[in-house]
């Protein structure tokens, strides 16, 4: 049994042949299309990956900084109020020794004086303890203040600590999100 096909039917087959084959093709390039889209799509994606982690690296370093700085601060805080506390200790034990003493003015020790040498050197020695007082009591009030700013700035730094901390949880949000995608494509 021999099959005998016309020239008709030949070229029929050869045309629905190459239909097919132009169909095939054309569904490869627009595979092709698509690959190209989804790895561009996928570059993109991976390059923003990239991008937010650097952020979130900047981000952890700036937190390192803040967090020894907020350390560092804090013991300047303490020293401070250390330093006040013992120079207030100075001061009150100082009144409490001339409460003691019966109250004595300075004009008392100049006047108890013998001759006019003694006077001299009680006046200078009345007028460097009252300078010495004087000093104290502005250095306390100066280092209130500096401690006061101290602490300010303390607060200030803790306030960027939490903004930092926030930015850094919506990147990695973000880096979370965009894994995602990248694992979807």
């Amino acid at each position: 049994f021999t099959y005998a096909a016309t020239t008709a039917e030949l070229n029929a087959k050869k045309s629905e042949l190459n239909k097919k084959a132009n169909e095939a093709k054309n569904q490869l390039s627009n595979v092709k299309d698509e690959k190209e889209t989804a790895t561009n799509e996928l570059d993109t994606i991976n390059n923003s990956i990239t991008t937010v982690n650097n952020e979130i690296s900047k981000l952890t370093m700036q937190l390192d900084e803040l967090n020894g700085s907020i350390s560092t601060k804090q013991k300047e805080i303490d020293a401070k109020q250390k330093e006040i506390k013992e120079k207030e200790e100075l001061l009150k034990k100082r009144l409490v020794a001339m409460y003691k003493t019966g109250g004595t003015s300075y004009l008392d020790v100049l006047l108890s004086s013998d001759n006019y040498i003694d006077v001299l050197a009680s006046y200078d020695a009345v007028k460097e303890i009252a300078q010495a007082d004087t000093n104290l009591i502005e250095q306390i009030a100066e280092q209130k203040t500096q401690l006061e700013n101290s602490k300010k700035d303390l607060e200030t730094k803790k306030s960027e600590v939490d903004s930092v901390k926030a930015q850094k949880e919506s990147k990695n949000t973000e880096l979370v999100a965009l894994q995602k995608t990248k694992q979807a494509k």
